[in-house]
């Protein structure tokens, strides 16, 4: 992934940013876009207060699953 694309997925997480332009192959944009949104959902959650740890693991099983596809439509490790 090239240092531009990581950095707007990083804004886009942290909230900072409020979309993220992708262009490329349907089924990469969309592993992409998968991983990337349970990524912000997983940060969203862990700056909340009243977050379960059942949540937290419900979240983060979502994420992996999600970068499991990503590194197989991409052959690339999803860094976030």
């Amino acid at each position: 992934m090239k240092k531009s694309l990581i950095k707007q997925s990083v804004l886009f997480v942290t909230g900072n940013q409020q979309n993220v332009k992708v262009e490329g192959p349907k089924e990469k944009v969309s592993a992409y876009l998968n991983v990337l949104l349970a990524s912000r959902d997983l940060y969203e959650a862990l700056n909340q207060e009243n977050v379960t740890l059942l949540e937290i693991k419900r979240l983060v099983e979502n994420k992996k699953k999600h970068a499991i596809v990503y590194k197989t439509k991409t052959n690339k490790d999803w860094v976030l």
